[in-house]
This record gives C-alpha cells, sequence and structure tokens, in this order.
C-alpha cells in the first residue's frame, strides 16, 4: 500500500454535532476521544473501535478509504460514552484486548482483578464478549 492508498485517520481534532473532540489515545483496534470545552477542558470520553469505511462517492463527492466516526446507533454495539476518565480506559484497555462489549465492572475486573474481585460495578448497560 503506497501513501496515497493509505486509510485515512480521524483528526487528532475536529468538531462534530456541536462537541469538540480530542484525541487522547490511538490503540491498534481502538479510538479514545475526550469531548472537551472551548478552554480544552475534557467533559466527557468516547470510546471506539476503529471501523473502516470503503471508499466511494456520497452526495457526488469523493471519498477514500477511511476510519469513521460512530452513529448514535454504535454506542452500545461497538461504542461507549463515559463521563469519568477511568471508566473509559477501561472501556478502552478492554476493546485493545479484543472483548466487545460486556459490563464495565466484568471489563474492568478482567483489566485490574484486585479492582472488584467479584467483577461488578455500577450500572451495567452492555454485553461484551470475547471475540
Amino acid at each position: 500500500m503506497n501513501a496515497q492508498e493509505q486509510i485515512q485517520r480521524l483528526p487528532e481534532e475536529f468538531t462534530k454535532n456541536g462537541n469538540n473532540y480530542r484525541l487522547y489515545r490511538r490503540g491498534t483496534r481502538t479510538l479514545f476521544y475526550a469531548i472537551v470545552d472551548t478552554k480544552g477542558r475534557e467533559l466527557d470520553y468516547e470510546v471506539f473501535l476503529i471501523k473502516i469505511q470503503s471508499p466511494g462517492e456520497k452526495f457526488g463527492k469523493w471519498y477514500p478509504e477511511r476510519e469513521r466516526f460512530p452513529t448514535s446507533e454504535a454506542f452500545g454495539k461497538w461504542a461507549v460514552w463515559c463521563k469519568d476518565i477511568d471508566r473509559a480506559t477501561t472501556w478502552f484497555e478492554g476493546f485493545e484486548k479484543g472483548h466487545k462489549q460486556r459490563s464495565y465492572g466484568e471489563i474492568q475486573a478482567e483489566v485490574d482483578p484486585s479492582s472488584n474481585p467479584r467483577g461488578v460495578i455500577g450500572n451495567v448497560h452492555a454485553k461484551m464478549e470475547d471475540e
């Protein structure tokens, strides 16, 4: 694959739907963005698997092969939103290990077993399974 054929990455900083996003961490299969205010303070976090959009024409414009940002429907499937950076980091580490959605507590217990020996923490809102 030459330089012109490389997959276009999501930018490190961008604005979408009125939110300012700043790349916090990039993994081999996962992206971790902070949603920041106009002063650069982190408000929320979004963590999602890297999904690739095929090249093609849309509304008369040609787009190369590129990483895609999750739609609203992706949250709870391959993307999560978190208010807490520690929780977002746990999701990031779980996705990087190849897990699909499971509860936050189960992932945290696997990433750091000493943090929760029973593997149950807070609100269980999604399921994640090994690939």
